[in-house]
């Protein structure tokens, strides 16, 4: 698997066309299509209908494509995501190793189904609680397809650690 330096990269809900159609005028090293947190619960459903659409969209710069699904939603955001032309899954609070492994045996299946070259599309993993956290050196090893990962601060840490960021 070849590694490529990635400076500069832009995430963007992928139910907004506006955002997604002009992406590739961004020249980013990758482009991270969201059906996570900018996406709301009662989209989700048709945002998992619109990866086609949002890789053509993206594939006219020379971005990497990459989509960041949802963890309580991992084997149907999968199913929507990996198509030709998607370089790398992103899963977001990461926990354990064996999500990384199922996701990893889903992305498998979906490449021999969908003609896609067998190990090409990677794993992002992010871990955002205290069990990733803890389990981050077995998430890490998981999986051969782990391009990249990182977290542990932000909001998500901060409430799992029952931190308030925003009082008053």
């Amino acid at each position: 698997m070849s590694r490529r330096v990635r400076r500069s990269g832009m995430t963007m809900p992928i139910n907004n066309s506006r955002f997604v159609g002009r992406s590739w005028t961004r020249d980013c090293d990758y482009l991270n299509f969201d059906f996570e947190d900018s996406v709301p619960q009662s989209q989700k459903e048709h945002a998992r209908t619109l990866v086609r659409e949002a890789i053509a969209s993206g594939q006219k710069g020379a971005a990497e494509i990459n989509i960041r699904i949802n963890c309580a939603y991992p084997e149907v955001d999968t199913r929507a995501a990996v198509w030709p032309g998607v370089s790398q899954i992103n899963f977001p609070k990461a926990e354990t190793a064996e999500q990384i492994q199922q996701l990893d045996a889903l992305i498998t299946e979906l490449e021999r189904e969908r003609g896609i070259r067998p190990g090409t599309v990677r794993i992002g993993a992010t871990v955002e609680t205290t069990l990733g956290v803890a389990n981050s050196y077995e998430i890490a090893s998981s999986s051969p397809r782990i391009d990249s990962f990182g977290g542990g601060t932000g909001y998500d840490m901060s409430m799992d650690m029952g931190i308030e960021m925003f009082v008053g």
